[in-house]
């Protein structure tokens, strides 16, 4: 349980990063929405990389950006240690994306970023919290081991 904690706040904080990566990339550079996608995923890793290149892979098929993300994400919706409430919000993201113009698409982009930012420090606290719990739960079967041996 504790190591799926620190994936999911893991995975989080890719998710965040890339949010910004492709705001930034939108903002300033506004190369088209499959470079944006594929240049957000190079930092990330594991599934949350994966998310985004199967996401810019699904553009060349399809000008739709909201059915490529949201296609890319339900197929490594198993892979990755995220709860429904997690997964529902990073789906904003794709809502209307690249379909938008470019202020209204930012915006949602800024708020879909600010829900992970609230979604990671709840997954951040959840670790902490458990893993007080699994130490001090380590420690009382040690000591109870300890009396029974004796």
């Amino acid at each position: 349980m504790r190591r799926g904690l620190k994936r999911r706040r893991e995975e989080l904080n890719d998710f965040l990063n890339c949010f910004r990566a492709v705001a930034a990339e939108l903002s300033y550079t506004a190369p088209g929405l499959e470079q944006c996608l594929r240049r957000a995923a190079e930092p990330a890793a594991g599934e949350v990389k994966g998310v985004f290149l199967d996401a810019a892979a699904r553009l060349k098929d399809s000008a739709d950006g909201e059915a490529s993300f949201r296609g890319a994400l339900t197929a490594r919706r198993d892979r990755l240690a995220l709860t429904d409430e997690d997964i529902a919000e990073i789906r904003r993201f794709g809502h209307r994306l690249g379909a938008a113009d470019m202020e209204n698409t930012l915006k949602q982009l800024n708020y879909t970023a600010e829900r992970t930012a609230l979604a990671l420090r709840d997954a951040e606290e959840s670790e902490a919290k458990w893993s007080r719990v699994f130490s001090g739960g380590g420690w009382l079967c040690g000591a109870a081991l300890a009396l029974f041996f004796l």
